[in-house]
Parts: C-alpha cells; structure tokens; sequence
C-alpha cells in the first residue's frame, strides 16, 4: 500500500509539473539585472525583456539590483522564488570573476543556467582624448615612470579586476587602483576627471569616442568584434590579456526543468529573429550569440571549452569549482610550469599528476568568505605573484598577515614558503 502511494504521489508530482509548465506563464515576469541602468548588461537585459513580452505575451518587468559587480543580486536571488517567474541576468565576466576573486563562494552551478544571449562588444581601454597616451604601451610605461599616479578605475571582483591584476603583476604597470563601480560609473568618473583610465565596454564608450571626448587604446577581447575588425588587440601588448563576456541569464536554484527549457526556447525564438541581429549588430557590433539550456551550461562551466586554446599556456591559477583539472587536462598542457589555486585545499587539481611532471602547485587561500573586496583583490594578486615567482625561478616571501591570510603553499618544487 505504501508503494503504491509513493508511485501514486510521484506521478501526480510529474502531471503537476508538466501541467504548470504548459500553462506558463500567466502573470508577470521578473528579470533582476545585476549591473546599473545605462551599462551594457543593462541594456541587453532589457531589450530581451522586450522580446520575450511578445513572444510570451506577459509583463516582463525588469528591475536593476546594483552592488559588488554583480554579486549583491546574485546572492539575494540565487535561493529566489522558484515558481518560473524569477529570474537574474547578468555577465560572465561578473559571475565567473566574482567567484574567481574570492567575493563570493558560488558561481554558476548555484543557478539553474537558462541561456547565454548575447556576447559584449568587448571590454576596451579608454582615457580622455585630452591624454597623451595614444597606446596601452604608452599608459603603462608612464605608469612606471611615475608609479601610482595613474589612476585606474576598476570594479572589484569582476573582468575588469581581473584585467587590472594582469596589467598590474605580469605587464608591471603601477597604477593606483580606484574602486569606480560598474561599467556606467566609470564612464561617468572618467568623464568627470575621477580616474584616469579605466575598461569599459566599447558599447558604452562609442558615442564618446566618436564625439572626440573619449579614446580607445584596444579592446580587450580575444579579438575584434565581429563588425569592427582590426582594433588594436591588448593581448598584442600581454599576450595573457584577454577578456570575453558573454551576457547570461539564470534562475534560482530548483526551479523546475520545463520551465527553464520553456524560457530558453522563448529566448532561442527572440535571438533569431531579423530584429535581434540589428540590435545586436547596432549595439554590440557582434552577430547574435546564444546558447539552449544544454550549450549554456557547458560554454561557461567545462574547461574542455577552452583548454585547446590555452594548451600553450605556462601557468594556469583556477578558482571555480566546476570540473576538476584533471591528469588528462594537465597532460594536455604541454608547456605547463605552475597551477595556481586561489581557494582552500587541493580538491579541483590531480595533485598526483602534476607532481609526477614535477608541477609545483601553488595554493592561496583567503582567511573566510567574507573578507573585504581590496583583501580579495590581493588574495589573487599574490596567487599571480606566487606563480610568477616559480616561472622566474624566484623564492617567494612568507606572508605574515594571518588576519587577511591563511597562508600559501607550493610542493613539488622549493620555490618558497
């Protein structure tokens, strides 16, 4: 009798749920964008909202919940209301870098991935049209000529931090780094003579750059967009600089499969349409890029995606837990010298395989979860460090504030402490 009503139950449950998925929707939707009114994330976001009003026909309300690039939205909404009609769009930049950094201690396996929809116009470089610097050459020698009088405005924990540690730490550039918000405020600083240079998309600088006001020193993506061939690369200046982010949108955890599928095919519908192409193409002078359900889980989550591209790499730091760098992977890597780990333990590495190539691995782990941003900001600065000290053949210094830090470590060869 048991059984049979456990049987009975869970057939009920599965009629439930695909009952409600047919009906879906019937009341407003609720889009959460994790970046302010006026930036790219924003944009996008809204303009598939547009879209989906008509192919849905429901509301789509779209509300901007701001603060630590991203991850004030994320972690409000991430255990949200899981009923279909909750959802959060944000960046790849912002999602993967703020778990990467340290800020918080989830990325995208605490949502329920719904679509990739689009790919940015790509981060660029920009100062005043007024500087003398014409080149990112250019800003970073003068940096260094007089070390932290350039101010460079960044958001902490996202692309553009990232951005700033390799400028920082492998091109050797000195700025004075400058907390300027998203994409919207730093535009807004650098206008206003706050910051000197900073990254913004080139989606956002554009009117600015063609009025004179602004100039480009080069795109930060791994190359040009689609429609604006042959700008200057920043990878031709530090071949490790290369930034591309992708616009997402999730759905808190647990919200049932059919109407995540149900909400991707809308999004599949909205992104190949004749219109979709021209806002893409006018805003992000890219051609539409969108993922269904399965593809956007694996763009974003698998390190097969990328691991090709990277294989001549020399270091790789990692701080996502999503698949773990496996003896495969390593093996893969022909000309790697160091993994770093930002993070506790050595769970997301094949420890055994890296030491049998006599692979130092160097571990930095931050002293809790809640540290401050400018404390994660270093946290991933000394991992770079650390792993740099090993590719110079360098002993690395004991770090001694064990209020910020716990320690690092690195085996298999005797690079430091």
């Amino acid at each position: 009798m048991g059984k049979k009503f456990l049987c009975a139950a869970a057939l009920l449950l599965v009629l439930v749920s695909s009952s409600f998925a047919a009906d879906w929707p019937t009341k407003t939707i609720n889009i959460y964008v994790t970046h302010a009114a006026g930036g790219d994330t924003d944009y996008m976001a809204r303009q598939l909202g547009a879209q989906l009003e008509k192919i849905l026909g429901v509301s789509v309300v779209l509300s901007n919940v701001t603060g630590s690039n991203g991850a004030t939205c994320m972690q409000q909404y991430r255990n949200g209301a899981k009923d279909g009609y909750t959802f959060i769009a944000t960046n790849t930049a912002a999602l993967n870098g703020n778990e990467a950094t340290g800020m918080v201690d989830f990325g995208y396996n605490a949502f329920e991935p719904v679509a990739v929809y689009g790919i940015q116009s790509g981060e660029n470089i920009v100062v005043k049209a007024s500087s003398p610097y014409k080149t990112l050459q250019d800003l970073i020698n003068a940096s260094k000529e007089k070390p932290g009088t350039i101010r460079l405005g960044i958001s902490m924990g996202g692309g553009v931090y990232i951005m700033a540690c390799v400028l920082m730490n492998i091109g050797k550039a000195q700025f004075n780094i400058i907390e300027a918000g998203d994409a919207a405020n730093r535009l807004t600083a650098l206008l206003g003579d706050a910051i000197d240079a900073t990254s913004i998309p080139y989606s956002s600088a554009a009117d600015y750059i063609e009025k004179g006001e602004l100039r480009s020193l080069c795109t930060v993506l791994s190359k040009s967009p689609t429609l604006l061939p042959g700008q200057p690369a920043a990878s031709d200046v530090i071949p490790e600089l290369k930034l591309d982010t992708e616009y997402a949108l999730l759905a808190p955890k647990g919200t049932p499969p059919e109407i995540v599928k149900a909400m991707n095919d809308a999004v599949m519908k909205a992104c190949a349409t004749p219109e979709w192409k021209k806002i893409v193409n006018d805003f992000s002078w890219q051609d539409p890029f969108y993922f269904d359900v399965e593809g956007s889980i694996a763009n974003d989550s698998d390190p097969e995606n990328f691991i090709d591209e990277l294989s001549d790499s020399e270091a790789f730091i990692i701080r996502i837990p999503l698949k773990k760098f496996s003896a495969e992977l390593i093996s893969r890597c022909k000309k790697l010298r160091v993994i770093g780990r930002i993070g506790t333990g050595y769970d997301m590495i094949d420890i055994n395989k890296a030491s049998s190539l006599g692979i130092p691995h160097v571990i930095f782990s931050p002293h809790s979860a809640s540290i401050t941003k400018e404390a994660s900001f270093r946290t991933a600065e000394m991992c770079i460090k650390g792993c740099l000290a090993v590719l110079n053949g360098e002993r690395w210094p004991y770090v001694a504030d064990k209020s910020v830090y716990d320690n690092w470590y690195i085996s298999a060869k005797n690079a430091g402490v």
